[in-house]
């Protein structure tokens, strides 16, 4: 791959320079916007439903995003077209009340989606407060960068599972939503919760079209412990499953999984349980 280029406030560059001033609000309230997708081949994928998502979770978060999606678009659909060396990429969109704006392309961590689908996800449950609304995709992350590392004093290899801290209702991870199989529903946290991710819609489109029940409820510890199959799905790895909750294995990898993985490659065009070629 190349030496990516990035872009920040219509101007492109070596993606290594881009930086914050220190004294752009986003660096000194926290207050950041984030949007993240991929590419299968040379073609983001779902890049409508991403930036609609980015300018809902600027609008939230009462940061300006004047700049159009065509404009948007354009600069996605360049990024990808110049780092483009043979390996899927992740384009990312941060904004800042600077005003900032920038993006940047990077290649998909080929080694962790590969060790998720091949070991699954291991979670460890932690209380969080809420804070900001679930809806806005942010990067004011203290209290999830507290939660990972309580998370890896327990298990190393494992990813915080958030939960209520006033309900212990099962929230998300940090970088993925979370859906159980309970009784043969696929099953995920009610909408308005946890962030509405782009591939989480994708796997209630694949269920509906697929003949697979799909719902939305509260969801528990123990009703995760006694699932039939964990499900994650983000921008990264698409769908994986999940091996063990707290000090319990998981059924896995169970047939859920490898229904929606196959279904989910036929939608691409590209076998999204390998990992791609660099």
């Amino acid at each position: 791959m190349t030496e990516p280029i990035g872009y920040i406030n219509g101007r492109y560059g070596p993606a290594a320079e881009i930086a914050l001033p220190i004294h752009d609000r986003g660096f000194l309230w926290g207050a950041v916007v984030t949007d993240r997708l991929r590419t299968f081949g040379r073609r983001p994928f779902r890049l409508a439903e991403h930036l609609q998502r980015f300018r809902r979770s600027c609008e939230l978060a009462r940061i300006p995003q004047p700049r159009p999606d065509t404009e948007l678009t354009a600069v996605s659909e360049r990024l990808v077209g110049e780092s483009w060396a043979g390996q899927d990429l992740a384009v990312v969109w941060v904004a800042t009340p600077g005003p900032t704006l920038i993006a940047y392309a990077l290649p998909i961590d080929t080694a962790r989606v590969a060790h998720v689908h091949r070991a699954g996800a291991r979670l460890v449950t932690v209380p969080v407060g809420a804070a900001t609304n679930p809806r806005i995709k942010h990067r004011s992350r203290l209290n999830w960068w507290i939660a990972a590392h309580e998370a890896n004093a327990r298990d190393p290899d494992a990813d915080p599972l958030f939960l209520d801290s006033t309900t212990g209702h099962v929230l998300e991870t940090p970088t993925a939503n979370v859906l159980a199989v309970l009784d043969g529903v696929v099953t995920t946290p009610p909408t308005g919760t946890v962030l509405e991710g782009v591939s989480l819609g994708v796997v209630r489109e694949l269920c509906q079209t697929h003949a697979l029940p799909f719902a939305e409820r509260t969801l528990t510890v123990a009703e995760l412990e006694r699932a039939s199959e964990v499900l994650l799905t983000n921008t990264t790895y698409c769908i994986a499953g999940v091996s063990r909750v707290n000090d319990r294995p998981v059924p896995f990898p169970g047939p859920i999984l490898h229904r929606l993985l196959d279904v989910w490659t036929e939608l691409v065009g590209v076998n999204v349980r390998a990992a791609p070629e660099s």
